[in-house]
């Protein structure tokens, strides 16, 4: 039987215009009375030729705190221009929509949940208004239909100091206490290290590595430190080609280099905002070195999608962009709730990448990735995700069910590449997908599985030596898998630190 949820029903108040505003102290305003005559016949016939996104966006704003904006007289198919959601907020507010098909052009960006902020749905179906060639982010690889909100910025700050000061006041806006936040080129990584093939000056813009790259940088933008300065550039076939301004980066001084000089990859810093004031931020840690315009990138605290929801990402096969149906990026405390399918991504079901604590309940995820090129997940968690609580019903017609990743080849353009620790998957069945899932350079992770119906393989632990971002560590996961149907081989170099219950065959 499938899982509902009673959202509970409130009603409409009338609402005090003042000056062309309105305000209310009701807690659920109906959206059709903030319109005109004009639109709301437009809206009641199913027909509106206005900018719906815009509007629902400039009503959010004007919400009261913890106040619901009642959208659910949409009906039909609607075209969005544009996320409806403001971003620059700290306010709690809800939208509540009904049995409506939301259409965007997702290769503009996501509809992105911020801070506080929930979506309830009442059948309410997203799709693309067009084919996804790529969904235009920088928090690849977890661009995605609908997401939670990320802030960005740059900033500055002290070693030993546990404040950062802000470039700008309007980067302050969207931030508050509890979000997590990722300092770029901030975080050392030793496992990562290179050499330089030969001596570089100080104004030298390309360069070359002594090794193999590619399973460690990749092919990816990256802060790198030689001796004392930072430099900022992109990786291709085994050579550092120097971003504008690149050398000297984040208050470094540009230097010159022998060869063999280490080169130390540098991730980005992870902490919780504490406090916000004016453009002071405080964090629950301190700066490991001192940082000069530093960008930074926040995720959301405490966003919502509840209801009843159907993201259909409409991907057919054939070359597109990683896109998953719904993602999250260093979110904290993300909820998902009710009756939530998740369909046809290129990439992934749902991604959580660098999230924290969130906790994500869905129906049912299907037909993700490329299995002939073992490529997708239906669920993932990524690059530092940890404490998370994640269920499903069902998984169907994909590649990969569960991966919880330390990281890929290569560093992503947020640099959250990290072990990811604690996190419950609980999924009642997976059918049709080449392999039930793999833990990978993480610890402390619970898989548990009713039904897997895999054909290639059960499941896979491994240490991640080659991709890890870190001293290996894997020790207290646990996979159980009550069923299992077709493949039943398990492997892996780290089973024998992994508490195994099922029908597997080991092969070592």
């Amino acid at each position: 039987m499938k899982r509902r949820v009673f959202l509970g029903a409130t009603a409409a108040m009338p609402l005090v215009f003042a000056g062309g505003a309105w305000t209310s102290r009701a807690r659920s305003v109906r959206w059709l009375d903030l319109l005109d005559d004009r639109q709301r016949r437009q809206v009641l016939v199913g027909r509106p030729d206005f900018d719906v996104a815009a509007s629902l966006r400039q009503a959010l704003e004007s919400l009261p705190d913890d106040a619901t904006l009642d959208a659910r007289d949409l009906t039909g198919v609607v075209d969005l221009a544009s996320d409806p959601f403001p971003q620059a907020q700290r306010r709690a507010f809800a939208l509540r929509t009904g049995d409506a098909t939301f259409r965007f052009d997702f290769n503009q960006g996501s509809i992105a949940l911020p801070s506080r902020a929930t979506w309830q749905g009442e059948r309410t179906r997203i799709e693309p208004a067009r084919p996804i060639e790529h969904v235009l982010t920088d928090a690849s690889p977890a661009g995605g239909l609908v997401t939670t909100a990320i802030a960005p910025g740059l900033c500055s700050g002290r070693a030993g100091s546990d404040t950062i000061e802000l470039s700008h006041p309007i980067e302050a806006q969207s931030l508050v206490p509890g979000m997590r936040i990722a300092i770029f080129g901030l975080r050392e990584t030793p496992s990562l290290a290179t050499s330089l093939a030969s001596s570089i000056g100080p104004q030298t813009q390309e360069f070359a590595f002594a090794g193999n790259v590619d399973a460690t940088i990749g092919a990816s933008q990256v802060y790198l430190r030689i001796g004392e300065e930072i430099v900022l550039g992109t990786v291709a076939q085994g050579r550092l080609r120097v971003s504008a301004d690149g050398r000297g980066a984040l208050g470094t001084q540009p230097a010159a280099h022998r060869a063999g000089a280490q080169i130390v990859p540098q991730l980005s810093f992870l902490a919780s905002i504490t406090g916000v004031t004016g453009t002071s931020v405080t964090l629950d840690r301190r700066l490991p070195r001192t940082i000069v315009r530093a960008p930074f990138r926040a995720g959301s605290v405490g966003s919502r999608l509840v209801g009843r929801f159907e993201i259909d990402g409409a991907y057919r096969g054939g070359e597109a962009g990683a896109f998953s149906c719904l993602a999250s990026t260093l979110s904290q405390d993300f909820m998902v709730e009710g009756e939530i399918a998740l369909s046809r991504a290129s990439h992934g079901g749902f991604m959580g990448f660098g999230c924290s604590d969130a906790k994500i309940a869905l129906a049912s995820v299907t037909a993700i990735g490329r299995p002939q090129e073992q490529f997708g997940g239906s669920i993932w968690l990524y690059g530092s995700a940890s404490g998370n609580r994640v269920s499903a019903g069902s998984l169907s017609d994909g590649n990969g069910g569960i991966f919880i990743d330390d990281k890929s080849y290569g560093v992503s353009r947020y640099a959250l590449e990290g072990p990811c620790d604690d996190n419950t998957v609980s999924i009642g069945q997976i059918v049709r997908h080449r392999v039930a899932g793999q833990i990978s350079g993480s610890s402390g992770n619970a898989v548990t599985i009713g039904l897997a119906q895999v054909s290639d393989t059960a499941f896979i632990v491994d240490k991640g030596a080659a991709q890890s971002s870190r001293g290996v560590g894997t020790e207290r996961n646990m996979v159980d898998i009550g069923q299992l149907t077709g493949a039943d081989r398990m492997f892996g170099d780290a089973l024998n630190e992994t508490e195994l219950r099922g029908p597997f065959r080991i092969e070592q």
